[in-house]
C-alpha cells in the first residue's frame, strides 16, 4: 500500500522528467561539466586541487543540477483571486439593495399622488418659486457689517 502512494506521488515528477525540455538540457550540461571535471583531474592529478577551470566546470555542473531541481519541483498554485469575487457580490448586493429602495420610494410617491397628497418635491417645488431671494449685497446694509471688496481681490491673495 505505502509503494503505491510513493509511486503515485513520483509520478508528476517523472512526467516532467520525460516531457520537459529544460529539464533535459541541464541535466546535459551537469553532465558535461562533470565529465570535463573528469578529464582535467584526471589529466592534472596532484595539482587539479589548483585549477581554476576545474573549479569553473564543477560550478556550472553544480548550477545546471540546481535548476533542474527547481524545474523538477511541483509549481506552486495560482493563488485565488478571492478579493475580486467578493468586490463582485458585494457591488451585485449593493445594486439589488439600491433597487429595492429606490422601488418602494418611488411605490410611495405614486402612491401618495394618486391619494391627492401632496409629495415632499412638489411643496418645495412651489415654495421656490414664490420669492428668489437677493443674491447681491442690498442698499440698506452698512460698511460694517459686511466687506467690499471684489472677489477677484480675495482670489489673488
Amino acid at each position: 500500500m505505502a509503494k503505491s502512494k510513493q509511486a503515485k506521488g513520483a509520478l508528476p515528477y517523472l512526467q516532467r522528467l520525460a516531457s520537459d525540455e529544460y529539464i533535459h538540457e541541464q541535466i546535459r550540461h551537469a553532465f558535461n561539466g562533470l565529465t570535463e571535471a573528469s578529464r582535467r583531474i584526471a589529466r592534472k592529478r596532484g595539482k587539479a586541487a589548483e585549477d581554476k577551470k576545474l573549479y569553473a566546470n564543477l560550478q556550472h555542473a553544480a548550477i545546471s543540477v540546481r535548476n533542474a531541481s527547481y524545474a523538477l519541483r511541483r509549481r506552486k498554485p495560482e493563488p485565488k483571486r478571492r478579493g475580486r469575487k467578493v468586490i463582485t457580490v458585494v457591488a451585485v448586493i449593493g445594486g439589488a439593495v439600491l433597487l429595492v429602495t429606490q422601488r418602494e420610494r418611488l411605490k410611495s410617491a405614486f402612491s401618495s399622488d394618486a391619494a391627492g397628497e401632496p409629495d415632499g418635491d412638489a411643496a418645495s417645488q412651489s415654495e421656490s418659486t414664490e420669492a428668489p431671494a437677493p443674491a447681491g449685497p442690498t442698499a440698506v446694509s452698512s460698511a460694517s457689517d459686511t466687506p467690499e471688496e471684489p472677489a477677484s481681490q480675495e482670489a489673488e491673495t
